[in-house]
C-alpha cells in the first residue's frame, strides 16, 4: 500500500464526542481559552512537552500548526483535548501517536475512544504501525493505550528527558493488521 502523508483528517463522531479536524478548530467556541487552560494543568506539564507558562499566543500558534495529522476532541462543542499522528518513518510507514485530555473531561475514556476512532483513518492512508510512548508512571495514558487496542512492547529505558529529568517510556503499538 502507498503511504499518503500528510492526509486530511475527516470529521469523526461517537455517541457523546466529536473529532474535529485541526484545520476546523476555529469553529469551536472558546478553543484558544480552553486549550490554554488545558496546557497549564499540572498533569499536562508533568507528562507532556507543553511549555511552562503556556499563553493564549502559544495556543493560537499550536492551532495553526498543520505539521501533524490532528483532531480536536469536543464534547457539546467544547474543546476537551486532542489526538495527533506524526510521521516518524515514511519508508517503514510508522506514525507516532500523541493525545491529551483537558482536566474537565478526564475519566470518561475519551482518549481511548478517540484513538480507536481515528486509527483506521491512518491505516487507510497507508500507515502500517502506530506507536505510542508514555512515561512508565503515567498510568492513565498507559490504560488509554491498552483500551484502544495497542499492544505493550516493553520499556524504552531513559527514553525521554522532560524538564531536566530522565524518564523510562512504556512503548505500545497497533498495526494495520491487528
Amino acid at each position: 500500500m502507498i503511504l499518503t502523508w500528510p492526509f486530511t483528517p475527516q470529521p469523526l463522531a461517537d455517541q457523546d464526542f466529536r473529532l474535529v479536524p485541526w484545520n476546523r478548530t476555529s469553529d469551536i467556541p472558546g478553543v484558544v481559552h480552553d486549550l490554554t487552560a488545558s496546557s497549564q494543568d499540572t498533569l499536562m506539564l508533568e507528562f507532556t512537552q507543553v511549555p511552562e507558562n503556556y499563553t493564549e499566543a502559544m495556543a493560537e500558534s499550536f492551532l495553526s500548526d498543520q505539521q501533524a495529522v490532528r483532531w480536536a476532541i469536543t464534547v457539546e462543542n467544547r474543546y476537551c483535548g486532542n489526538i495527533e499522528f506524526r510521521l516518524e518513518s515514511e519508508e517503514s510507514r510508522i506514525a507516532s501517536v500523541g493525545y491529551s485530555i483537558s482536566p474537565w473531561a478526564r475519566g470518561q475514556g475519551l482518549a481511548a475512544r478517540a484513538l480507536k476512532l481515528a486509527a483506521p483513518q491512518a491505516f487507510a492512508q497507508g500507515v502500517f504501525r502506530l506507536e505510542l510512548r508514555a512515561a512508565v508512571h503515567n498510568q492513565p495514558s498507559r490504560a488509554t493505550a491498552e483500551k484502544a487496542g495497542f499492544t505493550f512492547e516493553g520499556v524504552a529505558r531513559a527514553g525521554e528527558q522532560l524538564r531536566g529529568k530522565i524518564h523510562d517510556l512504556a512503548v505500545y503499538s497497533r498495526l494495520a493488521t491487528d
